[in-house]
């Protein structure tokens, strides 16, 4: 689950926003993960450059969360254009390299963007491999920025068929990063000349300190050649099937999912007088031989170390070759420190022994040293299912307990009761507070790449409070804590059982705060609870700041005004002047008049949830998806409202509900029904089943705060009043 927090803006600009240029007023210090427009599509994920087009609307930014953060209606935003970052860009859908490489007139190939890059490439969506023209290597230079913009599943790198590593980074300094991407079909295999083959999906060389964030490293491998008759009998070693890391170097790796990726020895020549032995093979998912890694919070499953096989002895009195020894099938990192890291189910086999001749012995196979990790130091590692055992396994490990991976290979998120539940440490966890997913980590973050999403969106409204979250795969149901105040809340606190999400929490009074955290149940067993996330209910409208009196807008008779559910500061007025309706989003000091069908037409009702916005007057009922800014005609037709629609409401703790009084259309019949419903929301109307609705013309509708359903309708007719508990 995603949180954003509102920033208003108002401005028309191509701007490009970055994460050291914005300061949040807010309770805590948070950094800029994600923006929206509109509250609307998600146009950047992660990185901290973002490129978009503003206009006179809301841009939502998600916030890397501390453990409790508060929503703030006050944030600036600081706006550089492109002139002050050097971004590229790259499309693999509409890019095209003789472009200029902008926002706007993207690359085609990250190899191209590459040669004029100075300081960040983003790339979008698409998979980059020799047949969109990809070269492999691609060499990434130092200080070069090279992350996507929608993240790791929708942005691959696919040297499969090229016989070469995916990326080679080269002696980069410690400002150099690889973000977002998938990295897979990397195959690295020497010519038979003595050297190793290290890093089949990755190689970093020569004291590099390339950082490696948020990536999928998959289906790469390095493999040792096979021996020869030319001097080079014995097979060659190999290193680090998804990464090798030579010439030592001090490397971040965080967020990473390293998955089926082998090292794999070369075989002993064959045939010959006498048995050569295969190669070794070392760290399956990553080796590094002599740098300084940080492993944090990553995820190794199925990765593999495969010693080569030992040649047959064929003349003579001759034993076989050794099988090749396979080593630490997940990582072989021997001054390394891991912490928060899932190593499960990589294996180590070792090669197998040639056979003698002539009465000579057979080779013995390979060793086959650990499945899991070395290290020179490590805390808070969950280890199950490594073929040899887990190898060096640290401080506060978990050793023995299933991850409960969702659908492994394919999907490593976890089980909502997976052991690896905020069991992690948050000294050493990643900085920028989220996990591969861009999702935030709370204080004690799940181990592994993927945090589980007990996370939810807390929005004031007014008298209430709507909580919204994404469910967790194997829950059955959910427990949502709560309390007065801005506190971090435990399972003591009060609790509603069986919470469905949205849950509107209500009645409460406005400008109250309160603190809400969440828990899954899986098997009948209450998991344990999740961060604690603040908000407050919608402040009481301040009103226009100048003298009473003093006129906030103009216009010619003013019919109505309601205030949105979601936000107590944005205003709608209704008119019958050329206008039609009028929006304040500074609780009435200023006023825009907006555009759409009911120009020119009497608009005499108006409600309003957040984006879905609805109007009605003279011959028709309009309905905005995005506060205001592009509308459609829900209802239309002679005869409607009579002479106009007269009142509106959404139901505050069912908002598809919408009902409209003083309506007087037919649905299909004779009878003329003058309060109707809405069930999606205002897209739609119909008649209400009891027809002594029909009879009462509703020129105000209002709906209880604190009990949906009931509702009540006063105006003229037989009855003149009415009450319904029961949603009309």
């Amino acid at each position: 689950m995603r949180r954003f927090l509102p920033v208003p803006v108002g401005f028309e600009q191509i701007a490009t926003l970055r994460r050291r240029l914005i300061p949040w007023l807010l309770f805590g210090s948070v950094g800029v993960g994600s923006i929206l427009i509109g509250g609307a599509d998600r146009l950047k994920p992660h990185s901290p450059e973002l490129k978009t087009r503003v206009r006179a609307t809301t841009l939502y930014a998600r916030a890397n969360p501390s453990p409790s953060i508060s929503r703030s209606s006050n944030a600036t935003l600081t706006v550089t254009p492109d002139s002050a970052t050097s971004i590229v860009w790259v499309d693999a859908a509409t890019g095209n390299d003789a472009n200029a490489g902008t926002f706007a007139a993207p690359f085609k190939t990250i190899k191209h963007a590459l040669t004029v890059a100075t300081d960040t490439i983003e790339v979008r969506p698409g998979t980059y491999n020799t047949g969109l023209g990809e070269t492999f290597p691609i060499t990434v230079p130092t200080g070069i920025k090279l992350q996507s913009t929608t993240g790791a599943a929708t942005t691959i790198i696919d040297a499969t068929g090229a016989n070469s590593r995916v990326l080679y980074c080269n002696g980069n300094s410690n400002t150099t990063l690889v973000e977002g991407f998938t990295i897979t079909g990397g195959f690295y295999q020497p010519p038979v000349d003595g050297s190793n083959a290290t890093g089949g999906g990755i190689l970093m060389d020569n004291t590099d300190q390339t950082t490696l964030s948020r990536c999928i490293i998959t289906g790469n491998e390095a493999r040792g050649y096979n021996g020869t008759g030319g001097g080079f009998f014995s097979g060659g070693i190999a290193y680090g099937g998804g990464i090798g890391i030579n010439n030592a170097g001090t490397h971040s790796i965080v967020n990473c999912v390293f998955r089926n990726n082998i090292a794999r020895g070369g075989n002993g020549f064959a045939p010959a007088t006498i048995g050569y032995p295969g190669g070794d093979a070392h760290g399956g998912g990553i080796w590094d031989g002599a740098g300084t890694t940080t492993l944090t919070n990553n995820t190794f499953d199925g990765n593999q170390s495969i010693g080569g096989n030992g040649a047959n002895a064929i003349s003579g009195t001759s034993a076989g070759g050794a099988g090749g020894t396979a080593l630490y099938g997940a990582a072989d990192v021997m001054n390394a420190t891991a912490t928060n890291n899932i190593f499960a189910n990589n294996s180590v086999t070792g090669g197998t022994g040639g056979s003698g001749f002539g009465g000579g012995a057979a080779g013995l196979n390979g060793s086959a040293i650990s499945g899991g990790l070395l290290a020179a130091s490590g805390s808070y590692n969950l280890f199950f299912s490594n073929t040899g055992g887990n190898g060096f396994t640290g401080t506060n490990a978990i050793t023995g307990q299933n991850p409960l991976f969702i659908n492994p290979p394919g999907d490593l998120h976890l089980r909502s009761s997976s052991p690896a539940k905020y069991a992690g440490n948050s000294t050493g966890a990643p900085t920028c507070g989220c996990d591969l997913d861009n999702n935030p980590r709370p204080f004690n973050p799940t181990i592994g790449a993927y945090e589980l999403g007990l996370f939810p969106t807390v929005i004031g409204g007014i008298g209430r409070v709507t909580v919204t979250w994404s469910g967790v795969d194997g829950a059955s149901s959910y427990n949502l804590y709560y309390a007065a105040g801005g506190t971090t809340l435990d399972t003591t606190a009060a609790k509603i059982v069986g919470a469905t999400s949205p849950y509107v929490f209500a009645p409460v009074l406005n400008s109250s705060s309160w603190s809400f955290a969440l828990t899954a149940v899986e098997n009948a067993v209450e998991g344990p609870i999740g961060p604690t996330f603040n908000t407050s209910s919608a402040p009481v409208c301040g009103g226009p700041s100048g003298p009473f009196g003093t006129a906030a807008t103009t216009g010619n008779s003013f019919t109505n005004i309601t205030r949105d559910l979601a936000n107590g500061n944005t205003l709608y007025a209704t008119a019958t002047d050329s206008v039609g309706l009028y929006k304040s989003t500074d609780a009435g000091d200023t006023w825009t008049a907006l555009t759409g069908p009911f120009n020119g037409f009497g608009m005499h009702a108006a409600a309003a949830n957040g984006t879905n916005v609805i109007v009605a007057g003279q011959g028709a009922i309009y309905r905005s998806t995005n506060g205001g800014s592009t509308w459609s005609t829900s209802v239309t037709g002679a005869g409607i409202g009579e002479d106009y629609v007269n009142s509106l409401a959404i139901d505050p703790l069912a908002t598809s509900n919408v009902y409209a009084g003083d309506f007087h259309i037919d649905f299909g019949s004779a009878s003329s029904y003058v309060v109707v419903k809405s069930t999606d929301g205002g897209a739609t109307f119909h008649n209400l089943t009891d027809l002594s609705a029909a009879n009462l013309r509703g020129y105000h509708v209002l709906i209880d705060s604190s009990t949906s359903g009931t509702l009540y309708a006063g105006g003229s007719g037989s009855p003149f009043l009415g009450k319904s508990t029961n949603n009309g």
